[in-house]
């Protein structure tokens, strides 16, 4: 009877066994007990590739490639997805047409060949890998145009031909004597518009940086900016008179740029053009009967494009320099080292 008991035993441990490592399954990789769950991406086309990504698990990163060959496998999580790959020769994004399916603690393997058959993801046309791959990158030309004024908003792109599907950021501004921040792309065919703001006047390069897209960067000139200023309730015995606003930066009192207005009705409104928003002090200097009367803000204002209201309140007499020691038939206003 014991021996009974201990050969039932040991065939129970025996099935047991055999259920846990089911035929067919592949624990070569088998830590802890546990199997992982891997991707194994291996290149057999004669294409190099780049850009190999599945389900958010990037196989080559960077500058990284999938030379022919070759192969990567990283640890991930099961599910399924389409394998997403660029050919280095025109870097066009690619997809499998087919879902690569990995379930949990599988070590799947995925051959990328060049009759793999993919889907180009600008267009969703279907070919070869050795097709798509020898393609040529798509030459763009464009006439651009800065839209907005006094200040620009948008550049209206012109195309040759139709670029196909764009987005915002395919577009690149680098700044060069201005600068933008890109915003948001509308339009269709050959026509397409990218709204700009923080635009600081003068040129700046854009360029398209689309996978399959060649294009000569390009030199726009963005509108300059313009700062008005209206001082009000000024007193009216200065009604008629001719007075000058001065920008200066805050805080070495450096000169910035100046303005001339009269003022009429106790409104005193002058314009600049090209000057950065940013914090200024501002000089309110006065052609009087005695002399230049200077002003001076008490506090510094925050200038963005557009009109910036200033009430009379906010200057008081400047107290550096007497009045008397200036002339009345002075040519331009008092320039900060003539306050030393």
């Amino acid at each position: 009877m014991k021996k009974l008991f201990t050969a039932a035993a040991l065939c129970f441990v025996l099935l047991f066994t055999a259920c846990d490592n089911p035929a067919g399954s592949n624990n070569n990789n088998n830590q802890s007990g546990s199997t992982r769950t891997t991707l194994t991406i291996r290149n057999e086309s004669s294409h190099e590739v780049t850009h190999v990504i599945w389900n958010n698990a990037f196989f080559t990163a960077g500058s990284d490639s999938l030379s022919p060959g070759t192969s990567v496998t990283m640890n991930v999580q099961a599910g399924n997805g389409f394998l997403r790959f660029r050919p280095s020769s025109n870097s066009l994004s690619l997809r499998t047409q087919q879902l690569v399916i990995v379930a949990e603690r599988e070590q799947q393997e995925f051959v990328i060949l060049n009759s793999t058959i993919a889907v180009r993801e600008d267009n969703n046309t279907t070919g070869t890998l050795d097709a798509i791959a020898s393609e040529d990158a798509i030459l763009i030309n464009w006439d651009a145009t800065p839209i907005g004024s006094p200040t620009t908003t948008a550049i209206n792109f012109t195309f040759t031909d139709d670029p196909g599907a764009l987005s915002a950021s395919d577009f690149t501004i680098t700044p060069g004597t201005g600068s933008a921040t890109r915003g948001n792309l509308s339009g269709a065919g050959l026509v397409r518009t990218l709204t700009v703001s923080a635009v600081r006047g003068g040129t700046v390069s854009v360029s398209i940086n689309r996978a399959g897209v060649v294009s000569t960067p390009q030199l726009v000139t963005l509108a300059v900016p313009i700062i008005t200023i209206s001082i009000s309730g000024i007193p009216a015995l200065h009604n008629g008179r001719e007075a000058v606003v001065v920008l200066l930066n805050d805080p070495h009192l450096d000169f910035v740029a100046e303005a001339r207005g009269t003022i009429t009705a106790g409104l005193l409104v002058v314009t600049f053009s090209g000057i950065l928003p940013g914090h200024y002090y501002l000089d309110l200097e006065i052609n009087t009967p005695g002399g230049w009367l200077v002003l001076e803000e008490h506090n510094p204002r925050w200038l963005n494009t557009g009109n910036n209201n200033a009430l009379w309140s906010v200057f008081v007499p400047f107290l550096g320099l007497s009045e008397s020691m200036e002339s009345p038939e002075r040519a331009l206003p008092r320039r900060p080292e003539a306050r030393m």
